[in-house]
Order: structure tokens, then sequence, then C-alpha cells
């Protein structure tokens, strides 16, 4: 299993990128978007369902929902890169309450399953704490 964690400060942009089915909108157009895991209430109304771009925002409302109602701010340093010290500077802070993970297979690993998808999710969260 190989991760692949990113950060960002728009759950709306996350969504709508990951049920992006149109090629000519991303260059990472996704086939037929849908849940393999996630919490009850979004897999009672997404379970088994094609994702559109109207269900990819209702689900960020989802997950957004707790951080915004608390008034929670992530923020992480802003690196730039400094040509005579040779190294990333933090100059600054910026927003990064998206935490996102790909979990990808070296092709020789084959396809898997929903379940075995699902699966592997819960396992990466649960391992997390």
């Amino acid at each position: 299993m190989i991760p692949n964690v990113t950060r960002g400060s728009r759950m709306s942009g996350l969504l709508v990128y990951l049920a992006s089915t149109d090629a000519d909108k991303t260059k990472n157009a996704h086939t037929e978007p849908h849940l393999v895991a996630g919490d009850a209430a979004i897999m009672a109304w997404y379970d088994d369902g094609v994702l559109d771009h109207d269900d990819a925002l209702a689900i960020a409302r989802h997950l957004d929902q707790p951080r915004k109602a608390f008034g929670v701010e992530v923020k992480i340093k802003e690196l730039q890169w400094d040509a005579v010290k040779k190294e990333r500077v933090p100059v600054g802070e910026k927003d990064a309450n998206v935490w996102h993970c790909s979990l990808s297979l070296r092709a020789e690993e084959g396809a898997l399953t929903d379940q075995q998808w699902g699966d592997i999710a819960n396992d990466f969260v649960d391992s997390m704490g």
C-alpha cells in the first residue's frame, strides 16, 4: 500500500475533484466515483451510488459541519523555497483543515473489490487512532 497525504482548505474542492468524471475539466478524471467506507450517515445516504457534483457538495457540507459549528481553525506552516539557503523556509501560515490521504497499489498487486478497499480504509483510520 502506498499512501500519499496532502493538506488543503476546501472540503468541497476535494470532494468535487474526487467525484469528477469529466476528462475535459480535470487531468485525473475518475471512473464511477463511489464510497467504499465512511461514517454511518454518509454510507446510508450514498452507499452503492455513483457520486455526482451535487452529491460531492452535500458530502463536503456534512464532513465540514463539525469544524464550522465549533469554529475550529487548522493552520500549518507555509513554506517557500529560499535559493540562498537552498531549503524551504517558513513564510507564514495557511489554512489546512482538509487532510486527504490517497491509498494506491503497485500495478502488480492487481485490482481489489470495494469490500477490500473499505476494509483497508477502515484499518488505516483505526491504526491512526
